[in-house]
């Protein structure tokens, strides 16, 4: 599933922190159990912040045909409408899912937030989707297969090949439905 790509043009990104899923268990008299559970690379928290201001095109380039701050409103508006639609970031140079922390803000505190102290999100974990070993994901479009040859082998058999898709980071294996059966 592809993931709508936040663009960071005249926006600062500076990480908050990292965090590490621990389960604990306190057994009492301060006899204490812990163990990281999930990415061994955590997830990361950001806040983002830009100097510019409702409807003032003077800070910069515009965004989709819009001043920046109101690229940045309708983005979020958007995707809290949606359940706090996933989206995709780019930080230093890699690609991650995150999704924003506080979604019931008004219109002016949005502003003072961007324009002043950042607005913050923090790094989402989506079911099937690929990851690399440090937690960014893995948002390249695997290539279509191509050379496909089909090879009657009986009335009832058949063999199936092609040349194999490229991506940045294949699967271990693949699934094959005939007929919305299963693999």
């Amino acid at each position: 599933m592809a993931y709508e790509e936040l663009d960071l043009a005249g926006m600062n990104i500076d990480s908050v922190r990292r965090r590490f899923s621990v389960l604990k268990a306190s057994f009492g008299d301060g006899y204490e159990l812990g163990a990281r559970v999930g990415a061994a690379a955590g997830t990361h928290r950001w806040s983002l912040s830009s100097g510019c201001l409702p409807g003032d095109g003077q800070y910069g380039n515009l965004i989709d045909l819009q001043p920046r701050f109101d690229y940045y409103w309708d983005f979020f508006q958007r995707h809290v409408a949606n359940g706090n639609a996933v989206f995709v970031v780019e930080f230093r140079g890699k690609k991650y899912h995150a999704a924003f922390i506080d979604t019931e803000i008004s219109a002016e505190v949005f502003t003072a937030d961007l324009f002043g102290g950042g607005v913050e999100i923090e790094q989402r974990r989506v079911f099937g989707a690929m990851y690399f070993t440090d937690g960014s994901a893995d948002v390249s479009v695997p290539s279509v297969p191509e050379n496909l040859t089909l090879t009657v082998l009986s009335s009832t058999s058949i063999r199936v090949a092609w040349d194999a898709a490229t991506t940045s980071d294949p699967p271990d294996d693949s699934d094959y439905i005939v007929d919305g059966g299963t693999s």
